[in-house]
């Protein structure tokens, strides 16, 4: 497994259990696809391209989301690697 792959799954899993709404955003903050080489950045862009799939144009603002919201979709996304790793 690559390390963008473990830094992506890592931070989903800090956005499953955190009661933080705001770590979404700041992992937006994170997502620069300038930066290719930093697995932080991809696994960073990753998941606001994944909520933005999911949600729809309101991913793309996740200071509009509610806390359960973010939980629920970071799990959703979580749970499409672990399939994607099974394969």
């Amino acid at each position: 497994m690559s390390s963008e792959d473990l830094e992506y799954r890592a931070k989903l899993v800090e956005l499953i259990y955190s009661s933080k709404r705001n770590l979404l955003e700041q992992f937006g903050k994170e997502a620069d696809g300038c930066h290719k080489d930093n697995g932080h950045s991809v696994a960073s862009g990753k998941i606001i391209e994944g909520f933005s799939k999911i949600l729809g144009k309101d991913g793309a603002e996740p200071g509009n989301l509610e806390i359960d919201v973010i939980k629920a979709t970071a799990k959703l996304l979580y749970e499409s690697s672990n399939a994607q790793i099974e394969i």
